[in-house]
């Protein structure tokens, strides 16, 4: 099992969880990772990446998939979108 050091500072938790929600508490958005654009092909797009899109898309059964079948099912949820 591992176990991640946190640091405590005067003003709550840094690096976890609890400055992330002050950041979005506060209406900012966390900054998108250098290299990665809002439309980053699926062919590159991480299973992490793959999920959000598929929970916007709202595709059943989304967390039980792997990333080649989120991939699958993103790009063909898009392609029905657009179609429409």
């Amino acid at each position: 099992m591992r176990f991640r050091a946190i640091a405590f500072s005067a003003a709550g938790l840094v690096g976890g969880a609890f400055a992330a929600n002050e950041w979005l508490a506060a209406g900012r958005r966390r900054p998108r990772p250098a290299g990665r654009s809002a439309a980053a092909p699926a062919a590159e797009a991480t299973r992490a990446e793959l999920y959000e899109a598929a929970k916007r898309l709202e595709i059943p059964g989304r967390s039980k998939m792997s990333r080649a079948e989120l991939d699958l099912a993103v790009s063909r949820r898009r392609a029905g979108a657009g179609a429409a």
